[in-house]
């Protein structure tokens, strides 16, 4: 059995990369949407208004995780911790229990590329989803048990660490508690 408490950190290249994103996407938006308005095609531009609400909320969704990686990174909360008898995921802000996990599992979105997440597929994943806050959240989870192996996943790329590294370690804590 594992005595020690492993954890890991949220990577400040993740960090500065999602700022980078959010910021050049809020640019590109407010460019195309100012053009429109300069060049006075108020049609176009009312429909590029309601895409452009679309992305927006995608935005919010995306500036709330930003934070959410920012506090963990700068108060060094670690991103997961693995222990004994449990699985912090402070990203998602779930704790799950060792024996409550069915399968651990490499998965790729873009097929032989390497680990783009790993799934946890839970043994009751209705218990968790309904602890999750957030409509669009557990709408997520619920698509991601159904088709993707596994209602949670933790994106290696967040990590600093290297995916097979984090994919080891949870496997091992998973599979010296099945013993």
């Amino acid at each position: 059995m594992t005595d020690t408490k492993k954890e890991y950190f949220i990577s400040v290249y993740a960090l500065i990369f999602s700022l980078v994103i959010i910021i050049l996407l809020t640019s590109f938006i407010t460019f195309i949407l100012y053009g429109l308005l300069l060049a006075d095609l108020t049609i176009v531009m009312f429909g590029c208004i309601i895409v452009g609400l679309v992305i927006l909320w995608m935005l919010i969704e995306s500036c709330q995780s930003l934070y959410k990686y920012g506090r963990l990174y700068f108060k060094d909360i670690p991103a997961l911790a693995l222990t004994k008898d449990t699985l912090i995921d402070n990203i998602n802000n779930q704790v799950y229990s060792w024996t409550e996990i069915r399968s651990i599992s490499k998965e790729s979105t873009q097929g032989r590329t390497g680990t783009n997440f790993i799934a946890i597929s839970l043994v009751d994943p209705g218990e968790h989803i309904k602890e999750i806050k957030g409509s669009y959240r557990r709408l997520i989870a619920r698509i991601n048990e159904k088709y993707f192996r596994g209602a949670f996943s933790i994106q290696p790329n967040l990590i600093k660490c290297k995916s097979s590294e984090l994919y080891e370690d949870l496997t091992h804590y998973f599979d010296s508690h099945q013993l």
